[in-house]
């Protein structure tokens, strides 16, 4: 070996030790920044004429474990969801209240049902009377009050998807800078690790956002996938689309999609499914599923105690009763079928509680609607008139100081889809609705959809709320069984759901075997039944609108806020009554007794997002408050379980990348070592120089 081999030999350890020097130093400066992966020098021999000739560096290596990082990246994701959706449901639970505080939606409950059966000692008491509807209107405004709250959580949930998206088009934008910033430093043979460092730091943030993995590209860099594969950045980056906001009427919000990488032209295809994980999942399960089952709840509630209080209110009659009686907006025609089983009395009774006129109406025998509005002006003459428009059936007294009274028979029963004649028509309700508080319609297959224009656009969408298939139906000219059967005959539709009109006159649709997560969603409808101004999807309850607004148009009848003498507290006595009878007695207590036995009878709530079951108003409110409760509750723990399963994730990636400082110390000193040994070796190589050239000399 000569001299110079020497000199150089040592001059390339003097370099690639004082490398290695500044790379661990550079990882004992970072030894707490976030992102940051410890870097090694990878020590390479200098190859001269065949043989070895010195030492290079010859790559700086970053110590990142790619399965760690993904398994990192899912542990985010999850972590993030399920965060989110703890957010969301402990913030709706507390629209509920506290039970046992006075302001609580179930304890108001509890004092409506105290004033009512406080009334039924005293019906005459002016102020057990005020106490009761008062109590009334105040449970039925802190309903529609937690209702609105609940609406306002989803929409704002909406409102941060639109950020989410943005935010994860943005990283992703700068993830593909990113990457040809790495693969231009590595073809120039530059340092690019502060670049990767970087794009480690803005992947970790995409993965709180969105599940994904990474796959470590040829020329540097990566590439990113869903974690079902589909391709979020290659060449390009691709990019979210999502504008937010219900797109039309019936609360049914749109879809988030994709515009493909490296596509020329192309278009936007759905991507909703294939979020498992991240903010954007925690907030469309938020959006589109948690808060809309308590919504459904807390609306299946409100429509149940309206029905409950509206059956023993018109069983029930006021003295002196009102003038008119004006009905609900059923939704039907005058020409659909009348569909009611046993008999029903008419009668007009006047202020001082004593029969006028009455009509004893055998309703099965009569064929329509309008037939029954016939029977009821022929029975009773100019006593009465009876009229029916715009869905509604009104009665009116012919002379001043009467009013009208309808008592159904107790056997054989008025019935239609489970309602007597006055309760189905709405005569005597106490609580009002602007739209169906109910959808056992009655409607008989061979019934007139009475439709005659306009479309319903459908749509089966998934758990994950994305959208599988979608239709639309044009339903003019149809019967109600025709309605039914061109749902069936629609491949956008049977192959998720069976259709079928049930003996109450209710259009269902039953998922298939396997599509038990699917629903049916009704993103738009101009379809109108005659003049009844209500469309199809409201008319048979098919849109989570319609069900789940119920709550919001849920009031005190005006005329019963003005005049509480109204309130229905007493049971007419018709049965074997003539003219001249008293049919009516102050004091009496027995339409009390019903409203406050109405909290007390059973009957089916099957909300979305629930099982149904047959319960108590105050057990189905005892199941809505235990459910809202266990489903904040659980998600504080998945949150709980999801965030421990992160901090280990991260932990063990630390261990494996993080700068362990008594690590870097070891090192420090072996390269100072290394260091001084060549400058040794130089030192001595020149001694020899000199006593070589002093021998010369």
């Amino acid at each position: 070996m000569t001299i110079s081999s020497i000199f150089s030999n040592a001059t390339s350890a003097l370099f690639a030790n004082q490398e290695a020097l500044r790379i661990t130093s550079t990882n004992i400066s970072n030894v707490g920044s976030p992102g940051y992966v410890r870097q090694d020098a990878v020590f390479e021999p200098r190859v001269l004429a065949g043989g070895t000739g010195g030492v290079d560096v010859g790559s700086i290596r970053r110590t990142a474990d790619r399965f760690l990082q993904n398994s990192v990246l899912r542990a985010q994701a999850g972590a993030s969801a399920n965060e989110t959706a703890a957010e969301f449901l402990n913030r709706a639970q507390a629209n509920f209240g506290d039970p046992s505080q006075p302001g609580s939606v179930f304890n108001r409950l509890d004092a409506l049902f105290t004033a009512f059966t406080d009334l039924t000692a005293d019906p005459a008491s002016a102020p057990r009377r005020a106490t009761a509807i008062n109590n009334l209107q105040e449970t039925l405004a802190n309903l529609r009050t937690v209702s609105g709250s609940l609406d306002a959580l989803a929409r704002e949930a909406d409102a941060r998807l639109v950020s989410g998206v943005n935010r994860a088009n943005g990283l992703l934008t700068r993830i593909a800078d990113l990457n040809r910033e790495i693969v231009r430093f590595t073809a120039t043979g530059q340092d690019a690790s502060g670049v990767e460092t970087q794009q480690r730091l803005a992947i970790d943030e995409l993965s709180r956002l969105v599940d994904l993995r990474t796959t470590p590209r040829g020329l540097g860099g990566v590439e990113i996938r869903t974690v079902d594969g589909i391709l979020l950045l290659g060449e390009e980056p691709a990019q979210f689309v999502y504008a937010g906001g219900t797109a039309n009427a019936n609360q049914e919000f749109g879809e988030i999609g994709i515009v493909p990488p490296n596509v020329q032209g192309a278009s936007v295809r759905p991507v909703q499914n294939s979020i498992g994980g991240g903010e954007l999942r925690g907030l469309i399960d938020a959006r589109d599923r948690e808060l809309p089952a308590l919504r459904a709840g807390l609306s299946e509630l409100a429509a149940g105690l309206a029905d409950a209080l509206n059956a023993a209110h018109n069983s029930a009659a006021s003295l002196p009763p009102p003038a008119v009686l004006n009905g609900r907006n059923t939704g039907l025609l005058a020409t659909n079928s009348l569909g009611f089983t046993g008999r029903t009395t008419v009668a007009v009774v006047n202020n001082a509680g004593n029969l006028v006129a009455s009509a004893d109406i055998d309703l099965s025998t009569l064929a329509n609607v309008n037939d029954a509005v016939t029977a009821i002006n022929t029975a009773l003459g100019g006593a009465a008139t009876a009229s029916f428009a715009n869905g509604r059936l009104t009665i009116s007294a012919g002379a001043a100081g009467n009013g009208i009274v309808v008592a159904d028979a107790t056997a054989p029963v008025s019935d239609r889809a489970g309602r007597g004649f006055s309760q189905f028509f709405g005569l005597n309700d106490l609580v009002s609705s602007s739209t169906p508080i109910f959808f056992e319609t009655g409607a008989a297959g061979t019934d007139s959809l009475g439709v005659t224009s306009g479309t319903l656009a459908l749509e089966v969408r998934s758990a994950q709320g994305a959208v599988r298939s979608s239709t639309v139906i044009s339903p003019a000219g149809l019967t109600v069984q025709g309605f039914v059967t061109a749902l069936n005959a629609d491949p956008a539709l049977n192959s998720s759901f069976a259709f079928s009109l049930s003996a109450e006159g209710e259009v269902l649709a039953t998922p298939l075997a396997g599509q038990s997560g699917f629903r049916l969603a009704v993103t738009s409808d101009s379809s109108v039944r005659g003049d009844t101004g209500l469309t199809l999807s409201s008319f048979f309850g098919l849109s989570r609108a319609s069900r789940d607004t119920r709550v919001s148009g849920l009031e005190v009848r005006a005329d019963i806020q003005a005049n509480r003498n109204l309130l229905a507290a007493g049971v007419p006595a018709l049965t074997g009554a003539v003219p001249g009878n008293r049919v009516l007695t102050p004091g009496d207590g027995s339409g009390a007794n019903a409203l406050a036995a109405a909290f007390e009878t059973s009957r089916l709530f099957s909300p979305e997002g629930f099982s149904a079951s047959t319960s108590t108003i105050a057990d189905f409110a005892a199941r809505l408050a235990g459910e809202a409760g266990e489903r904040a509750a659980a998600a504080e723990r998945n949150r709980d379980g999801a965030l421990a399963l992160s901090e280990e994730a991260i932990s063990r990636r630390t261990s494996i990348e993080g700068v362990n400082l008594d690590e870097e110390l070891v090192r420090l000193t072996q390269f100072q070592q290394s260091f001084a040994a060549a400058a040794r070796l130089i030192q001595a190589a020149d001694e020899l120089l000199q006593t070589l050239l002093q021998i010369g000399a």
